[in-house]
């Protein structure tokens, strides 16, 4: 499977390398302070929901192998922001930019399209029971609050011509999440963003919470995006998200 997976990424490298160049795998540090600017509520974020497992550190036992397990999570979630961005950003992005790029709205379109499919991504659709009205609920939840993330980290890509920022951001708010459950206590890493029972329920109105909380953070990003220099990519009287 391990073999399937570094073929597939080899693969987007070589697709998103002839879509954007070589350049796109550079970053200046203007390109990641632009990147950390747009994206920097979302890691507050990530940092409280970090804060409100710490009780777990009281309960639970601390794993003896706790530098390893902290190491492992962090090189973990490297290569999952890289990869996903390379994928979804640097490829699946870019690629809607130019199917769309005569229309007016060519950024909104391709932020839609991509952020819906990276939301899917994150959806166990072969574990699911789509009769199950709970299961839906968090479907959807799941879809919309991953999306909107993924917004914010297409307009950082935009923004910058380059996919550093976003795999570093997007590693860097994985790692805050999971550093506590599976780096300190040295839980087995589980995705269960759609589970069945009472639970589901919970999740769902978890899921609510985030989505609610995120708006601020995505129409802030869209401003801070406005504010900044123009991207090559379109004369800079054009008008994004009006």
């Amino acid at each position: 499977m391990l073999t399937y997976e570094a073929a597939s990424l080899v693969w987007a490298i070589l697709l998103c390398v002839l879509l954007n160049g070589l350049s796109i795998f550079k970053a200046t540090k203007v390109q990641l302070c632009i990147s950390w600017d747009i994206y920097k509520p979302m890691i507050f974020i990530s940092m409280v929901s970090a804060a409100l497992s710490i009780p777990m550190l009281l309960h639970d036992s601390i794993t003896s192998h706790v530098c390893q397990s902290v190491m492992y999570q962090m090189v973990l979630c490297i290569g999952i922001g890289f990869s996903e961005e390379v994928l979804f950003r640097g490829v699946l992005f870019h690629g809607c930019l130019k199917i769309f790029s005569t229309h007016k709205h060519k950024l909104f379109l391709s932020c839609i399209v991509v952020s819906l499919v990276f939301g899917a991504f994150h959806i166990p659709w072969n574990q699911i029971d789509l009769s199950d009205t709970i299961q839906l609920a968090q479907i959807v939840g799941k879809i919309v609050q991953t999306g909107l993330c993924s917004i914010l980290l297409c307009l950082v890509v935009y923004k910058t011509k380059s996919i550093v920022g976003a795999s570093l951001l997007h590693a860097l708010d994985d790692f805050i999440v999971m550093i506590i459950p599976f780096g300190i206590l040295g839980q087995p890493v589980s995705t269960d963003y759609v589970v069945k029972g009472a639970d589901g329920v919970s999740l769902s109105i978890f899921y609510t919470i985030l989505i609610v909380i995120y708006i601020v953070p995505v129409i802030r990003g869209i401003k801070c995006y406005k504010r900044t220099l123009e991207p090559a990519y379109a004369p800079a009287q054009q008008k994004f998200f009006s």
